[in-house]
Order: C-alpha cells, then structure tokens, then sequence
C-alpha cells in the first residue's frame, strides 16, 4: 500500500491539511526501503516543503527539509541531502526542537562521513548525542552513540568504537522502543570486538 501512503500524502499537500503531508512521511517512512519509492517521497516532500514555505510552518519546514536531506542522500545526492539537512537544523534551532535538531544534525554526520569528512561528521555526532541526552532520549541516544562507534572504526580507532557501540547496547536496554536496533548493535560490537 506504499503508492495509497505517497498518493495520501501528496493529495494533504494539496488540499489543505499540510500538516499530514510532513507528518505521514515521518510515521511511514520506514516501509519505504527502495529507490523507486524513495523518489516518490521526494516528490511528496518537495509539495510539503512548499505549504510549509507558503505557510511560514517553522515545524513543516525543519521536517520536510530533514526528510528531504535523508531521502536525497539515500538516492546518493549528498551535496542537496547537506543543504536541507543544514536547514532542518537552522529551523529546528529556532524552534527550540532539540529531538528533530539532534536527529537532523546525526543524519547530517552520515552525509558528512559519504563526503569523506569523518572528523566534521563526529563533531555532528556529538552535538546530536548531547541534544538527546538533554532532553532524555534513549533512542536517540543510542542511534548518536552507534553513528560515533561507526565514525571511531573509519578513523582506525577500534578501541573506543568497540566502547562506544557498547554504551549504544546499554543505551538500547533503557529503551523498550528499540529491540531491532538492540540486535543490530550487539552484532556490531561483537564484529568490532575481533577487530580489537
């Protein structure tokens, strides 16, 4: 029922309830895992993102904009994906959201780390990890502390990537939302582990 999401979504753009057009993308867009319906969610974004412009929706903004910087850098475009993602972080700045700051900023390390710039992708990571902690995000925190074991192990750095995906696994126990990612990062670090 993918093309019934993008045709809802689309059609919310189009006829006054904005907010969906943003929202559904957000909720949905995990069942959305191949290009060709990536590329109608970009297309579904880039209409949310001109209600929201024409609204003035600071929210709509930083969400489209975040969802467009990942949709874009999914199809392999990283130079757009760093615009909107540095605009979802501009906007959700002035929102005060320091969740949809922080997951636009470690979205932005991946793009950063695609371009080669590991150590600019860190700083993102960071800035994301101590956002969700503030706000007490145990998801987030876990997703920011694994995008820093990831970035340690491009840096050759297997000591601290092994401490870092292993503070992610704990992380992971004080969340019941992330049971998949729990199994995801203790393979990870037990892979890390006979790098060491």
């Amino acid at each position: 029922e993918q093309h019934v999401l993008i045709a809802i979504t689309g059609q919310a753009a189009e006829s006054g309830w904005a907010p969906y057009a943003w929202e559904l993308p957000w909720v949905a867009g995990w069942y959305f895992q191949d290009k060709a319906c990536w590329q109608r969610l970009t297309a579904a974004q880039e209409s949310a993102l001109a209600v929201a412009l024409k609204l003035g929706d600071l929210a709509g903004l930083a969400t489209a904009n975040q969802h467009l910087g990942w949709l874009r850098f999914l199809l392999g475009d990283t130079v757009s994906a760093g615009h909107y993602l540095d605009e979802a972080i501009n906007v959700a700045r002035q929102l005060g959201d320091g969740r949809l700051r922080a997951l636009a900023g470690l979205r932005r390390a991946y793009v950063l780390q695609a371009q080669d710039r590991v150590l600019e992708a860190m700083v993102q990571a960071r800035q994301a990890l101590q956002l969700y902690r503030t706000i007490g995000d145990q998801q987030g925190e876990a997703h920011a502390l694994f995008a820093i074991g990831w970035l340690l192990l491009q840096l050759g750095d297997h000591q601290q990537a092994v401490h870092f995906s292993s503070r992610a696994v704990v992380a992971c126990h004080g969340s019941s939302r992330l049971p998949a990612t729990e199994l995801r990062l203790t393979s990870y670090n037990r892979q890390l582990n006979t790098l060491r």
